[in-house]
């Protein structure tokens, strides 16, 4: 008998249980009693529940709208889903895992290189051809730096020299006819030459706005590609910093995605699985068929047998 009622409230023990350990856990590491929940859950039953989404920061400037780029979301989790049998993600307002689509100097970079007609793969041939056009580009750039800094250093030593004879003859009491003819000629041709400079200046301008846009896209692909050559710099100041796609965020206030820059709607669902696969508590694979390969280079949408496999043991799935 005494056994009976022991199992009866069984369930309800563990449950208490549970939850005392959920609150300590939560108050030990400074966390709502839901965030505490929600992370015993991933670490000791994952995939148990499906992970709720949403999407929070959504910046227009990539050319799509909320609803398209809601709807690549829902083309990755199907991804993930459809091979596995199981909801793993679901939407929900306010979910636990925020995505954010987030517009900086990554995609502005690709959109700056696309509208000159440059186009470019995640491979090592694309960094190739890129880094052997911007240093051409550079070349021919500091060579026109020079010739403009030449000529407006003559540019100012003649305009010193008008502005002396001007002063000259005003203190004298103004320049006889001929002189002020001359003066007057000289002060047009100066405008001339100024508007030359100010129109060179602005495409020099131009000129560091693309090799900048070049020199975005060489250092992401080279963080990608390992390469062990030294980081270009920003023609004028450099940016720093790792440059990714997208990233996935694990902390104690909370799991967000977000995704920075993405040439098609393909490339950009294929962000959208490798940075859920993360989610799942999936690593980097060495193997460059797999959603999960560390270099997220592929352009297939679909799982490889690999990821599968992965996602299978992490869930516990057959």
């Amino acid at each position: 008998m005494e056994r009976n009622i022991f199992s009866r409230y069984l369930p309800v023990i563990f449950e208490v249980a549970l939850l005392a350990a959920v609150a300590v856990f939560a108050y030990a590491n400074r966390l709502p009693i839901g965030r505490g929940l929600h992370i015993l859950q991933d670490r000791y039953f994952p995939c148990a529940q499906p992970i709720t989404y949403s999407v929070a920061t959504f910046d227009g400037r990539f050319g799509l709208g909320r609803g398209e780029f809601e709807a690549a979301v829902a083309e990755a989790v199907r991804a993930w889903d459809g091979p596995t049998g199981r909801e793993l993600f679901r939407p929900a307002a306010g979910g636990e895992l925020e995505i954010n689509l987030i517009y900086d100097e990554r995609q502005a970079a690709t959109d700056k290189l696309k509208s000159l007609g440059i186009t470019f793969k995640d491979d090592g041939s694309s960094y190739d051809l890129l880094k052997t056009r911007y240093d051409a580009e550079k070349a021919a750039h500091d060579a026109a730096v020079a010739s403009y800094r030449s000529d407006s250093a003559a540019f100012e030593a003649r305009k010193s020299q008008y502005e002396a004879e001007v002063a000259s003859w005003n203190a004298k009491g103004g320049a006889p006819q001929d002189d002020f003819v001359q003066l007057n000629k000289e002060k047009a041709f100066l405008r001339t030459l100024a508007d030359g400079l100010n129109a060179r200046a602005l495409e020099l301008n131009a000129q560091v706005d693309q090799m900048n846009a070049m020199v975005t896209t060489l250092n992401r692909l080279g963080a990608k590609l390992n390469k062990t050559a030294s980081a270009y710099n920003d023609i004028v100041g450099q940016r720093g910093g790792e440059f990714q796609e997208g990233r996935y965020v694990s902390a104690p206030e909370g799991n967000h995605i977000d995704i920075y820059e993405f040439d098609d709607r393909t490339q950009l669902v294929r962000v959208l699985m490798h940075e859920l696969g993360h989610a799942l508590g999936l690593e980097h694979s060495e193997n460059q068929t797999d959603v999960m390969y560390r270099l997220n280079e592929g352009l297939t949408g679909a799982l490889s047998a690999g990821d599968i496999a992965a996602v299978q043991a992490r869930c516990g799935l057959k």
